[in-house]
């Protein structure tokens, strides 16, 4: 039984809260894809203020920013493969007569 349904019994909302993970780790796959070139627009005119160009940069990892950001989109799409799966099955259990 997973964790979630053991502690609060409401599986369906994870699932939805799950579709909401997966979009903004696709909004943020986009942002750490522009870490290097810097160019996608930010709040304020101070492009040093770009946190995954900061981020990257401190890890020594700033040249694999297309690599990192691809896997934070794969992550992206697997949570919402399992959100979608996920919430379909939970939506069929809830529907279910109770034995």
């Amino acid at each position: 039984m997973p964790l979630f349904r053991f502690l609060h019994q409401q599986a369906y909302s994870a699932a939805v809260t799950l579709f909401w993970v997966a979009q903004s780790l696709f909004n943020v796959s986009v942002y750490v894809k522009d870490a290097r070139a810097r160019v996608l627009p930010l709040l304020g005119d101070d492009i040093s203020a770009h946190d995954w160009h900061n981020i990257l940069g401190r890890l020594h990892l700033l040249s694999w920013d297309q690599a990192i950001g691809n896997l934070v989109y794969t992550l992206g799409l697997i949570a919402l493969a399992v959100s979608v799966l996920g919430g379909v099955y939970f939506s069929r259990e809830e529907e279910s007569p109770a034995e």
